[in-house]
């Protein structure tokens, strides 16, 4: 789905992922820097983990970001098309 005859589809996906990530995100962390507070991990050292983590996840998110195509032609949506 591209394009401004999509507009609608791609922003509520676009929304409903970063609820997601709003409510998973801060709860990733907790969990991960709570897990390293009890495996004896120096406080000062609790985030490294997570920061990688997060510093992977936007690198495969770029990649994935650059996988991306154009639309070939013949989907295209002419004037007057009306399905």
């Amino acid at each position: 789905m591209f394009g401004t005859y999509q507009v609608g589809a791609i922003h509520g996906r676009l929304i409903t992922a970063w609820s997601m990530a709003a409510i998973v995100g801060p709860q990733l962390v907790d969990r991960i820097s709570d897990a390293k507070k009890k495996a004896g991990v120096p406080p000062g050292e609790t985030y490294n983990f997570t920061l990688y983590l997060m510093a992977c996840l936007l690198l495969v998110g770029l990649v994935c970001n650059l996988l991306v195509r154009p639309v070939d032609k013949k989907y295209y949506v002419q004037p007057g098309d009306k399905s």
